[in-house]
């Protein structure tokens, strides 16, 4: 059983009338753009059956896709190693080779291949950081968190998960199906998610 706090937002400033971008307190006045703060207690049976009611809702809107750029251990510790080992390595046993004039030119293909593997191990790692980057700069969105999926990728025998997250639009409600680095359900369905985007990359707007 675990305690989550629901807070409840304002759709606009009660104290200037100026519409609420996802943000505690009124870019324009300053006031609290909080309604209400409430804690409650919720089981995992309860999280899930609420995943299967909105589940059940939620089919009438159109799906988007993107993936969290998050910090992600998993890429930090996999790309730079398994990378670096099929980059270095070869590069080190080729430098041997010429150095005492018996590297072959049949050889370059051969060291080329491990070559190849390692820059394109580290491609995920690269565009994960530099997408990163300019999601900080992005356009920022809310949502409320609908539930979770299993994704396709297992770390650890444990699959990741993908945030099933109704973005706040009056006028064109979407679920953005988020690919994320987490196996495990961080945030409690309903909860009000801040993210920052740029095409089809996300941070958490902290």
């Amino acid at each position: 059983m675990s305690i989550y706090e629901s807070v409840e937002y304002h759709p606009y400033c009660p104290s200037c009338g100026a519409a609420n971008v996802g943000n505690d307190v009124c870019d324009y006045c300053g006031a609290s753009l909080i309604k209400s703060k409430t804690n409650r207690e919720e089981t995992k049976d309860e999280m899930e059956e609420q995943e299967r009611i909105n589940a059940l809702e939620d089919y009438k809107y159109e799906e988007i896709k993107g993936k969290l750029r998050e910090k992600d251990d998993f890429l930090l510790l996999f790309c730079p190693i398994f990378g670096g080992a099929f980059v270095i390595v070869p590069t080190i046993v080729c430098i041997a080779f010429m150095g005492t004039g018996i590297l072959e030119f049949w050889l370059i293909p051969f060291f080329s291949l491990f070559w190849l593997i390692g820059i394109g191990a580290l491609v995920p790692l690269f565009k994960q950081l530099t997408e990163g980057h300019k999601c900080k700069t992005g356009d920022p969105i809310t949502g409320t968190l609908r539930g979770y999926e299993d994704s396709m990728t297992v770390v650890n025998g444990r699959p990741q998960l993908n945030m099933r997250i109704l973005l706040n639009d009056a006028y064109d409600p979407k679920i953005l199906v988020l690919k994320t680095p987490f196996t495990v359900k961080k945030y409690p369905v309903g909860a009000q998610i801040r993210l920052k985007r740029y095409k089809d990359s996300y941070i958490f707007d902290k």
